[in-house]
């Protein structure tokens, strides 16, 4: 038999080559990842959704548990979804970069984003809705480029992006 802390070791590595179905990055470096534990081969991971109305989550479901129960000596998985509580903040430095190279920006902790392509912070947000329920549609004037930004759970009293003026 195996001992826990090795199989947790090839479990958390088999989580990083879990790739998020909607954006080019694994869950690990998305942060979505908040606890792997192992008793007697039998694994509990926690994930904590990106965005809570995602429809992809299932996907992910399936994927981890397909990954993790071909590690050998588990002998069964659970995941549990955690309540909320993602943010940009919660997204390596690996993850951020992958992002950026196609076009999506990564909102900082006080909600502020800046331009993938440019670096800019002057983005305006166009239309709260982007190409995935998680996203939202913003220009850059700096290098006049359309982008899109994750959607963050935003704490009460923190910044937020600015929206587009209107008059």
């Amino acid at each position: 038999m195996r001992a826990d802390g090795e199989i947790q070791a090839e479990v958390r590595q088999a989580l990083a080559r879990v790739e998020d179905p909607e954006l080019p990055v694994g869950i690990a470096d998305l942060g979505m990842v908040r606890g792997v534990t192992v008793a007697a081969g039998a694994v509990a991971v926690e994930l904590v959704p990106t965005f809570l109305a995602c429809p992809a989550l299932w996907l992910v479901e399936s994927e981890v548990l397909r990954q993790v129960t071909a590690v050998p000596g588990v002998t069964g998985c659970q995941v549990t979804w955690l309540p909320g509580g993602w943010s940009g903040a919660d997204v390596t430095d690996a993850g951020r970069r992958a992002l950026a190279g196609v076009g999506l920006a990564v909102p900082a902790d006080d909600g502020a984003a800046s331009c993938p392509f440019c670096g800019s912070a002057e983005l305006t947000v166009t239309s709260p809705f982007g190409s995935a329920v998680c996203r939202t549609a913003a220009y850059c004037p700096s290098c006049r480029s359309p982008v899109e930004v994750l959607k963050s759970k935003r704490q009460p009293g923190r910044a937020e992006m600015p929206r587009r003026n209107r008059s």
